[in-house]
C-alpha cells in the first residue's frame, strides 16, 4: 500500500523486483497526492485506488490480493526492507507447509488479555502481522465473505481498516482448522522509515484488544459463514 511514504516503496520494489520467486508486484496507491507507476518494470502493475481508500481503508491490500496472478501472496507493508536470501528463507518456510500463514512477526489473542506479544522467539501464534507474511490468495477472498460480521468493530478503528491483520489470521485458522500460524524468528529484516505508523496512536492496543474479544466470543457464527461459502464454492466447481 503506497501511501505517505512513497520513496520506501521505490526502494522496496528496487531490491525485490528481480527476486526469481516474485511474477508481479503489485502497488495500490491510496493518496491521491503519492502515486507511483514503474513504467519500466514489467513486474509491476499500479492501480490508483485513492477513490476506494475511503472504502476500503487497509483492506485494499486484500482487494488487490485478489487481483494478483498467483495463487500465492507475500503481503508487505512500507515500513519493512527484506534482502533476497531472506525473503527466499522466509518462501520456503511457507512451502513447507502452505495450510497456515507465515510471517516474520505476530501476536497471541487466547488469554484474558485478548491480545499481547509473543515470547522470545516463539515461533507459533494466532496472528501473523501484515507488516511481512505469505498466504493463500483464496484468504483474501475469505476475508470479505466474513467482513461485514466486523463492521461496527470496523468502523471505530484508526484508520479504518485497522485489524486486518488480525481478522485474516483468525478466518485463515478456521479455514484451515489450525492452532497457530507461523513465525520464522530466523530472518534478517530492516526497519524503513515509519513516520505516519498507526501503532503510535492511543487507542491503537485497546482497539486491537476489543477486535479479539469480539472474534473469540462469536466463532461459531464465523464458522458457519465459511462453512457455506465453501459449501457454495464446492457445489458452483461440480
Amino acid at each position: 500500500l503506497n501511501w505517505k511514504r512513497p520513496a520506501n516503496i521505490v526502494k522496496i520494489i528496487g531490491s525485490l523486483h528481480n527476486h526469481p520467486y516474485i511474477t508481479n508486484i503489485i502497488v495500490s496507491n491510496g493518496n491521491p497526492n503519492n502515486q507511483l507507476l514503474f513504467k519500466d518494470l514489467k513486474k509491476v502493475t499500479c492501480y490508483d485506488d485513492s477513490s476506494l481508500n475511503f472504502v476500503y481503508g487497509l483492506d485494499l491490500r486484500f482487494l488487490r490480493g485478489i487481483s494478483a496472478s498467483t495463487d500465492k501472496l507475500i503481503i508487505m507493508d512500507d515500513d519493512i526492507f527484506i534482502d533476497h536470501d531472506n525473503l527466499t528463507k522466509l518462501l520456503h518456510s511457507y512451502e513447507e507447509n502452505p495450510n497456515r500463514i507465515v510471517g516474520f512477526e505476530g501476536r497471541n489473542m487466547e488469554s484474558d488479555s485478548h491480545y499481547y506479544n509473543l515470547p522470545y522467539k516463539s515461533q507459533y501464534c494466532d496472528i501473523v502481522l501484515t507488516r511481512l507474511l505469505v498466504c493463500d490468495k483464496y484468504l483474501c477472498s475469505l476475508f470479505f465473505t466474513c467482513k461485514p460480521l466486523v463492521e461496527n468493530i470496523y468502523k471505530t478503528g484508526i484508520p479504518y481498516g485497522n485489524g486486518e491483520d488480525i481478522l485474516l489470521s483468525f478466518i485463515a485458522k478456521l479455514y484451515y482448522n489450525i492452532d497457530k500460524h507461523f513465525i520464522v524468528n530466523n530472518i534478517i529484516v530492516s526497519e524503513l522509515a515509519n513516520h505516519y505508523s498507526i501503532h503510535t496512536h492511543i487507542s491503537h492496543i485497546p482497539y486491537r484488544k476489543i477486535l479479539c474479544s469480539y472474534l473469540k466470543n462469536n466463532i461459531a457464527i464465523f464458522k458457519q459463514i465459511l462453512s457455506n461459502k465453501l459449501t457454495t464454492s464446492n457445489r458452483q466447481n461440480i
